[in-house]
């Protein structure tokens, strides 16, 4: 209840003066649903038999997922027919670029799997090849950024679970992975390219950052300048595209394009919350997160390093620094509710006494 009221009143009152007080009173109230959704997702997967389920379900869903999308990249096309159109593979999800971000969100709980049957079926650890196939050929930085965040929070606790980690078998691993996909970046010129645009983020060049960024620079300069004049509550959930138009100024890439709502939202999700709700949304998400991150550590301390994987997905669902789609947009944020609500059931569980480990 705590978590949900951390994220759902700062919309509330924001909606009291928003720019667009309609659209934000009715997000105030659908934001509703979540709880009680959120409620029955806890009900339904009270034991070790339903989490168990549902993890061989997540793990059976992914595994579709990259094996079509792969067959798009190789065949032109994938399983239902939609075609592949580079520079970004879309898989199931065409024409919407949606697989990336799904993957990096539930790696932890994807590669868990493998780790549990490794002993039974390793030969399920070749379907890392596929996944980070899908990671590249997405070609969504932010997705890769997230990847690295989940990725490495999952390496470490394979080292908080096993300090004597055998190097032969993690570098025998890594060449698994690196060889193939390597190979792939050499001979896949638009991923290339998108490489190179995304290591301009290291640049000194203002241009070649702005690049990397996929031109988002003026939308956080917005997000700031907004966040400025309507310090304590924001403009409202998704009203910064209304207000866009005022704050950006004639050089602003995003007006120069034709878009005078620049693109919907920020694109950086610290500045999304500071810009449409406000101070007092940016302090309900510090809670909310140091919240998730607190039974992180507890569940550290406690042994319990089982709830790791599971912990380890909302926190990159709700990462401050995401950068792809709307916080506060109906798709992601039932995305995130989904899968903080799943990962609590699977906590629940293990504090039960019932090993969600299988």
């Amino acid at each position: 209840m705590l978590l949900f009221l951390c994220l759902w009143f700062p919309i509330l009152f924001s909606s009291i003066d928003a720019v667009d007080s309609q659209r934000a009173a009715i997000k105030a109230l659908t934001y509703v649903l979540y709880l009680p959704a959120g409620v029955m997702i806890l009900y339904a997967l009270s034991g070790q038999r339903l989490v168990s389920a549902m993890h061989t379900m997540i793990f059976v869903v992914l595994s579709i997922w990259i094996i079509d999308g792969s067959i798009q990249f190789i065949v032109g096309h994938n399983l239902f027919g939609y075609p592949y159109t580079p520079p970004q593979l879309m898989g199931m999800f065409y024409p919407k670029v949606r697989m990336p971000y799904l993957l990096a969100v539930l790696a932890p709980i994807y590669f868990e799997y493998m780790r549990l049957r490794f002993k039974k079926w390793p030969w399920l650890l070749l379907l890392l090849i596929p996944f980070g196939m899908m990671m590249l050929l997405g070609g969504k930085r932010t997705a890769w950024m997230m990847l690295a965040f989940s990725g490495t929070a999952y390496l470490a606790y394979l080292y908080l679970l096993n300090r004597a980690f055998n190097l032969k078998k993690a570098a025998l691993l890594f060449l698994l992975l690196a060889l193939p996909l390597g190979l792939l970046t050499w001979l896949h010129a638009p991923l290339q390219q998108r490489i190179h645009a995304t290591l301009g983020i290291f640049s000194s060049d203002a241009v070649a950052v702005d690049t990397a960024t996929a031109h988002r620079l003026d939308l956080w300069r917005v997000a700031l300048a907004i966040a400025r004049d309507h310090w304590l509550n924001g403009v409202g959930p998704r009203g910064y595209r209304q207000v866009f138009n005022e704050y950006a100024g004639d050089d602003n890439f995003w007006i120069r394009k034709g878009f005078a709502d620049g693109t919907t939202h920020p694109h950086l999700q610290i500045l999304e919350i500071a810009s449409e709700t406000g101070l007092v949304g940016l302090a309900g998400f510090a809670l909310f997160y140091l919240l998730l991150l607190q039974r992180l550590w507890l569940a550290i301390r406690a042994g319990q390093l089982q709830q790791m994987p599971w912990l380890l997905c909302p926190l990159t669902a709700f990462f401050p620094l995401n950068a792809h789609l709307a916080f506060y947009g109906t798709y992601w944020i039932s995305v995130g509710w989904w899968v903080l609500a799943v990962s609590l059931a699977a906590i629940s569980a293990s504090e039960d006494g019932k090993d969600t480990g299988h």
